[in-house]
């Protein structure tokens, strides 16, 4: 049976169409997935609450689901829920693939399959997985002697962005912001609202990234107290 030109053009217009309104159509149902919240990174490696990262989500209607876990590529490296029906999902992943590996250092995409409506969602919020600590290096300490009532200013840089840590005598003393790349710390001499004793205290600087790795400190400096 050989078609018309007219009624080829014809079908074509339909099917465009038919297409148009579906799109539209998907456009304005609600999203079928809450997201609570996706923490945005881990770092299996260390002893910290960021050794896992929680997926938190909602559904607006009961499914039967399944959560994965894709590399920068595209490519599925870990399933965490296969085909269970929920009307939600609390679960962590410790960057690890399906064998138990720790994987590389980078970006990671959650997915969710949903059986009732046929898609796959990527997730926002992607996961970044970061194993290496950053480093912190001692600019300057000025002044040498703190005297009652002076402050202590500790001028550093950083490998990367995070949180510089004030050591003295080996103990936290100043727990700055997440910096990035360079800033300063100030510290009164004081612990506990106490003065420390007078005399020879030695300074260190440290650094903890967003993922929870904590750098090795840095060379010690030493101050005295008046």
């Amino acid at each position: 049976m050989r078609w018309a030109p007219s009624a080829i053009v014809l079908l074509l217009l339909a099917a465009t169409a038919f297409a148009f309104v579906s799109t539209e159509r998907r456009k304005l149902e609600r999203n079928p997935i809450v997201v609570n919240e996706i923490e945005r990174t881990l770092s299996p490696v260390c002893n910290c609450a960021t050794r896992t990262a929680l997926i938190d989500l909602r559904l607006r209607k009961p499914d039967t689901v399944s959560l994965q876990i894709a590399d920068d590529s595209g490519r599925v490296v870990r399933t965490l829920v296969e085909r269970r029906r929920v009307s939600g999902l609390s679960v962590r992943w410790n960057g690890r693939d399906d064998a138990g590996r720790l994987l590389g250092d980078g970006t990671y995409q959650p997915r969710l399959q949903l059986r009732r409506v046929e898609r796959t969602f990527s997730l926002p919020n992607p996961i970044v997985l970061d194993t290496l600590p950053p480093r912190a290096t001692l600019v300057r300490v000025r002044p040498r002697v703190l005297r009652p009532g002076r402050r202590l200013v500790v001028s550093y840089s950083l490998s990367e962005r995070a949180r510089p840590l004030l050591y003295v005598d080996g103990r936290r003393r100043v727990r700055g912001k997440f910096q990035r790349p360079t800033g300063q710390l100030e510290w009164f001499g004081q612990a506990g609202g106490k003065a420390l004793r007078p005399g020879r205290h030695l300074v260190q600087l440290a650094a903890r990234d967003p993922a929870g790795n904590l750098g090795p400190r840095t060379r010690s400096v030493t101050i005295w107290l008046r």
